[in-house]
């Protein structure tokens, strides 16, 4: 339960942190603007609407009641949220009662099978969403987990809605749960629940339809398409009735449908849009549900803007670009290296400029990815000023990918022709993370600020807890 994961109080953090600014609070920080979650909650269901698809909002990389409340937004026809441990479902159960108690449907998706472990507390969980009508929806992959999804109906006396997790990487193991689609274990799992729904009715459980969750790892911009149309040409095929509901994870293109449908793409794109196209068309005609699961969103960070500029529609005025990341950790200079570069001292006509800042892997992470930008980029807060450009094409200074340590990393200039941002000893910076998860975790809570307050952007308007577990 909750109480094994104690949090930090909200009210001492408020009388703590609320009204001073970025440049008065301990080091470091993690920091989040509201407004830009705002704008980015507001993009992801413009996106969906359009097409008629639900949004779940994932909730495991900020583990905050706030910004889960934000995703769900002010007036949902339905309140829809995915957790990935029992602790964020139960510390999110303050704002779903809320929301039932206002005559909302509340529907909790478990987005990770479930272990014998785990039954009362998911069961209780089912009783305390079950009275007000709600419900909670777990996955299945084996015909051996079953007994467990009877056994949670049983103790919280409410039918548990069941989604058959749906392997849809084709045999490269790039999924790590799921039923391989056509294999026996898939026939006799759907056999089973086939049998038990006609056999007890809806009082034990009922199969609303499949879940896949597939990671984008495919940074070609042809490529960029194929993880949504995975999914969705994958769960077309193996459903064997109309009207199911179709549980996807976001991918890079998500926040493009609309262009994707109308707008005409790149040339080395054009074969994935057509494929995505027609795939679009199938799910319309057997009246199949979708729906969206994504935990990026909200924060975003640099993995997700690096691909999503990538996706293939250039002409697109509004690519999101470094000032869509809502998060940020607040650091400060170590130390200025000046004319110092990876092998030393630097010739004289060279420009090429180093510094250290005091955090490091243990916040911004390890492993690359294409699309490279170093382990983060410097915002251009309390910056000489400087032109925004697009990422691939970003001037300033970043994290560098092989200066690392646990604790601290060396920032480098990167820029063309001699203007060299100047950094002095103490300046304090805010890091765009190429990982929100990596770099929340290592934080209890995050302090947040407003860029729509004219005047008063550095000012501390809020504190987020961030749930443990």
């Amino acid at each position: 339960m909750t109480s094994n994961y104690p949090l930090p109080s909200k009210a001492s953090l408020l009388q703590q942190f609320v009204g001073k600014t970025l440049y008065e609070i301990p080091l470091p920080a993690a920091v989040i603007d509201r407004a830009v979650v705002k704008r980015n909650c507001q993009r992801m269901s413009d996106a969906l609407e359009d097409w008629d698809f639900d949004l779940v909002p994932a909730v495991n990389i900020h583990k905050t009641t706030e910004i889960t409340r934000l995703q769900i937004g002010e007036d949902p026809e339905q309140v829809r949220v995915l957790v990935t441990t029992l602790s964020e479902a139960e510390n999110l159960l303050p704002l779903l009662l809320e929301h039932q108690k206002n005559g909302k449907q509340v529907n909790v998706l478990y987005g990770v099978p479930v272990a014998p472990s785990q039954v009362e507390r998911i069961a209780n969980l089912a009783k305390i969403l079950g009275r007000r009508g709600g419900n909670i929806r777990l996955l299945v992959q084996h015909a051996s987990q079953i007994p467990l999804l009877q056994q949670i109906a049983q103790l919280g006396g409410y039918p548990i809605y069941v989604y058959i997790n749906v392997d849809v990487s084709g045999g490269s193991e790039a999924d790590v749960t799921g039923v391989r689609p056509g294999s026996q274990e898939f026939q006799d799992l759907f056999t089973h629940m086939e049998r038990i729904i006609m056999q007890e009715g809806p009082v034990s459980l009922m199969l609303p339809g499949f879940y896949c969750h597939h990671e984008n790892d495919r940074w070609v911009s042809s490529k960029l398409l194929e993880p949504l149309n995975d999914q969705l040409s994958t769960l077309l095929n193996v459903a064997p009735v109309q009207g199911l509901r179709f549980s996807v994870n976001a991918s890079p293109a998500i926040l493009y449908l609309s262009q994707v449908q109308t707008r005409e793409p790149d040339e080395d794109v054009r074969a994935a849009v057509e494929t995505f196209r027609e795939t679009l068309a199938g799910v319309v005609k057997v009246e199949s549900l979708v729906e969206v699961h994504d935990s990026a969103y909200p924060l975003m960070d640099l993995n997700a803007i690096s691909s999503r500029e990538a996706i293939g529609f250039r002409q697109e005025p509004h690519l999101l670009n470094p000032s869509d990341i809502a998060l940020t950790i607040l650091t400060e200079v170590s130390c200025v290296y000046t004319r110092r570069g990876h092998a030393g001292d630097l010739p004289e006509d060279v420009d090429w400029e180093e510094a250290l800042i005091s955090i490091g892997s243990s916040v911004l992470g390890q492993g690359e990815r294409k699309l490279d930008v170093g382990k983060g980029m410097i915002a251009q807060w309390n910056m000489t000023p400087m032109p925004q450009r697009s990422l691939d094409a970003y001037d300033g200074w970043r994290v560098e990918t092989e200066r690392i340590a646990p604790e601290c990393s060396v920032l480098r200039w990167h820029a063309r022709g001699g203007f060299v941002q100047p950094l002095r000893l103490g300046q304090r910076l805010r890091v765009y993370p190429k990982d929100a998860k990596m770099a929340s975790e290592s934080f209890g809570w995050y302090v947040v600020v407003d860029s729509s307050r004219l005047g008063r952007e550095d000012e501390i308007v809020d504190i987020f807890v961030r749930w443990r577990g």
